[in-house]
């Protein structure tokens, strides 16, 4: 009988000291503990986002007075969505990864004359200013997305493209003419660039939804002090090519 209360005594001095050492720990780490959980959280959020995060082939910038719809009221594929589904027709699985994935960036911009038409359609200010505060502010992204940013194949508005074309006293362009193909029909813009219209691809159903003086160019590398290792570059020179020959 002794040795039963003996051994329940012990039992509770030791669930007693086990709760007095966690109140112990818990009094003196309290902060540590909860930061160190946090961290651990946060770490295997950003695991996750970095395991199922959509790796990209190739990096294309489409800017000029078309707004391509990102969302569909009828059900079907938006506009932006089917026009990334015919540009994966000429890119290749640059990141071997199995899938060939586009990421199109879809700015409207809007030449001053152009922007002046369009507003002044409007009877609402409001609207107007909004429209003005648009334009400016996908101005200000394509600036540095162009000048910035890894961004180097370039489907332009023939307006955007002559601008920017001019805006140094050497082309931020590439000489498109070395990567044509001999005898191909294409109609130039200038040495940097071909009309998106003269090309094969043009014949696909939202490609051909574009303005037919869309301008193809593609960005010199090393902009502004960039560095990267290449692998941007290359796609976009790869998807480049695949876009000229489209369709011969």
């Amino acid at each position: 009988m002794n040795d039963n209360h003996e051994n329940i005594d012990a039992e509770i001095k030791l669930h007693i000291k086990t709760s007095e050492k966690l109140e112990n720990f818990w009094y003196h780490y309290k902060w540590h503990t909860i930061i160190a959980v946090f961290v651990l959280i946060c770490a295997l959020i950003l695991t996750l986002q970095l395991c199922t995060k959509e790796r990209y082939d190739v990096d294309i910038i489409y800017a000029g007075e078309v707004s391509i719809s990102t969302s569909s009221v009828t059900g079907s594929s938006s506009q932006y969505l089917m026009l990334t589904d015919d540009l994966k027709t000429v890119t290749d699985d640059c990141n071997n990864d199995g899938n060939v994935n586009v990421n199109l960036q879809n700015l409207y911009i809007l030449d001053a004359e152009q922007l002046t038409e369009v507003t002044s359609r409007f009877s609402d200010p409001m609207k107007k200013s909004q429209l003005e505060s648009t334009v400016q502010e996908n101005r200000d992204a394509f600036y540095n997305s162009i000048m910035y940013g890894g961004y180097y194949l370039c489907l332009l508005s023939e307006s955007l493209f002559l601008e920017y074309e001019a805006l140094y006293e050497e082309s931020i362009f590439v000489d498109i003419e070395d990567y044509a193909k001999d005898g191909g029909s294409y109609e130039y813009a200038s040495e940097h660039g071909i009309y998106l219209s003269s090309l094969g691809i043009f014949s696909l159903p939202t490609v051909s939804q574009l303005p037919e003086n869309t301008v193809v160019c593609l960005r010199k590398p090393g902009m502004l002090g960039q560095s990267d290792d290449g692998s941007a570059y290359k796609s976009a020179e790869s998807t480049l090519k695949n876009l000229l020959s489209y369709g011969e």
